[in-house]
């Protein structure tokens, strides 16, 4: 297994820390292939269940571990405040815990010869009705508005489940996403022919669109999730936002509302940086980031989503030799799955992801903190 130990192989459970955001969006997967024996988190329903699985504290938990495996559902910054916690307590990184990706990855691979991918992000549009200063889409910075072709969107979403046989989250935005006028399409599509292979869809919003009955119809019925951005503004702002909050909640549809939400500052484009200068120097760097977070368009697999949706703003040119065509097989289809498994982790020609050159990432290295949602 890729960086991990042969007995990660042969696990009949596994202990899950951590059940924010991340935790709930990739349950359904990690439960699919192994018993969750309990979740560990310091905040969400401590000595509740979720889906007949316990939640215990860390305190609570300790002495129920007995040389059980731990899988983190975090990435970035939460991955490295959990493993630091882990090691006080004498626990190893890759034997005794790992991240969810890592562990999805190669339990599929091990077990059974299948692609697995944690997340994907399939940006729609880069039209927003807010303008969010330091925003990781670079709206305030594009160059000109678009929205994507659905025949487009659909020849991306079959190109890559040609060569992944499961995928946690198929994550939709923009821009705002509920501005794309096809939409409903999208979701009738990825419902229709992918729904088994894909753990959950998830829409991430700002709040400010309320969406129509057909939408509502649709999202029920493919049982997607919403994930509203509060960002705290103006009292017409906080008004909208409880309209759509109102509609989800009449329609049955699931959603989450994030609040006092902060970002990482990645410094591009505003900040000329030079995060490294030999190839070692960047290749840790871009590992560091950690935001498992990969992107497709126009038939081509993304490492870095920041840096895809950089150059759709027209402010960064992302080199052929950084990215996957998956329209282009050379050489077997069994060596274009391995080539897509190991890019996730970082196996690329040059050693390195080149717009990491130039971004502070998102990983524990980034210390600018800032409040989302400011307007420019």
């Amino acid at each position: 297994m890729m960086g991990l130990q042969s007995d990660w192989s042969n696990i009949k459970e596994i202990i899950l820390y951590g059940f924010g955001r991340v935790g709930n969006a990739h349950f359904e997967k990690i439960a699919n292939v192994v018993k969750i024996k309990f979740i560990i988190d310091n905040k969400v329903g401590i000595g509740e269940q979720y889906k007949g699985v316990p939640i215990y504290s860390m305190n609570s938990g300790l002495d129920k571990i007995s040389n059980t495996k731990i899988v983190i559902t975090a990435s970035g910054r939460g991955y490295s405040s959990i493993r630091k916690s882990l090691e006080q307590y004498g626990y190893t990184e890759n034997k005794d815990f790992i991240n969810f990706e890592l562990f999805l990855a190669n339990f599929y691979w091990e077990t059974s010869n299948k692609i697995g991918m944690s997340k994907l992000v399939f940006p729609v549009t880069n039209r927003c009705t807010l303008n969010c200063d330091k925003c990781n889409s670079f709206m305030p910075y594009r160059k000109k508005a678009f929205d994507r072709e659905i025949g487009d969107l659909q020849e991306d979403i079959d190109l890559i489940f040609k060569f992944i046989d499961e995928l946690s989250v198929f994550l939709i935005v923009g821009g705002e996403p509920l501005l794309y006028k096809f939409l409903n399409e999208l979701i009738l599509y990825v419902g229709e022919n992918y729904k088994e292979k894909i753990g959950k869809i998830l829409i991430i919003t700002n709040g400010t669109i309320i969406p129509d009955d057909l939408l509502c119809k649709t999202i029920l019925k493919n049982n997607v999730e919403i994930r509203i951005s509060n960002y705290g503004l103006s009292v017409e702002y906080q008004d909208k936002l409880q309209k759509v909050k109102n509609k989800l909640i009449s329609e049955g549809i699931r959603y989450t509302e994030l609040v006092e939400m902060e970002w990482l500052d990645i410094g591009f484009p505003e900040e000329k940086l030079i995060m490294g200068t030999t190839q070692e120097e960047l290749h840790r760097h871009m590992l560091q980031c950690d935001s498992y977070c990969h992107g497709i368009y126009n038939k081509k697999l993304y490492f870095c989503t920041e840096a895809l949706m950089a150059e759709l703003a027209e402010l960064y040119k992302i080199s052929e030799d950084d990215c996957i065509d998956l329209s282009n097989i050379k050489g077997t289809y069994e060596e274009k799955r391995k080539e897509i498994l190991e890019y996730q982790f970082g196996k690329m020609n040059r050693g390195y992801f080149g717009f990491c050159k130039y971004c502070r990432g998102l990983g524990e290295n980034n210390k600018c903190v800032i409040k989302a949602g400011i307007q420019k």
